[in-house]
């Protein structure tokens, strides 16, 4: 009896499992993620045009506001999200925004130049089940691997 309970509920598990991936993947929304700082003036000049932003595209888009000067694990979800499309080496600052965990615009012209057509091009990817930003992922891959490698000490010594 034990064992035809034990089978039921991993069924019962997997069945919700598969109702809640499908329905999240159904989401017609583009997700949005914005970096900033309490203390950034650069955040705090770009608020106005994005508050527009968000109201134009708020049947469409998802946004989450991500503050990082205070907030550790924010600051720290920032960081480990700036190292998958950027090198070490390139300057990581408020604001940023990431559209679709895929790409990243860095800088209040950027966004203010780049975000509506980024956020169209994830839209048309989703109404016709493509990939939005395919090109991405060869960027990706060429900062992951920079980020990978050891550091030299001037010594020539590895880090």
């Amino acid at each position: 009896m034990r064992h035809i309970i034990y089978r039921v509920f991993l069924m019962a598990t997997m069945f919700v499992m598969l109702c809640t991936t499908a329905f999240a993947a159904s989401s017609d929304k583009v997700v949005v993620d914005y970096y900033y700082g309490v203390n950034c003036h650069f955040c705090q000049d770009l608020k106005p045009w994005l508050d527009n932003f968000e109201k134009k595209y708020q049947d469409k888009v998802t946004f989450n506001h991500l503050e990082v000067q205070a907030n550790k694990i924010n600051a720290q979800q920032f960081s480990d999200r700036f190292l998958k499309h950027f090198t070490k080496n390139d300057t990581m600052g408020t604001p940023t925004i990431e559209i679709e965990k895929t790409k990243m615009l860095v800088g209040e012209s950027t966004i203010k130049e780049q975000l509506e057509a980024e956020v169209q091009a994830a839209l048309k990817a989703k109404a016709t089940n493509t990939e939005y930003a395919p090109e991405q992922k060869e960027i990706d891959k060429k900062a992951q691997a920079v980020n990978a490698a050891p550091e030299i000490k001037p010594d020539g010594q590895q880090q």
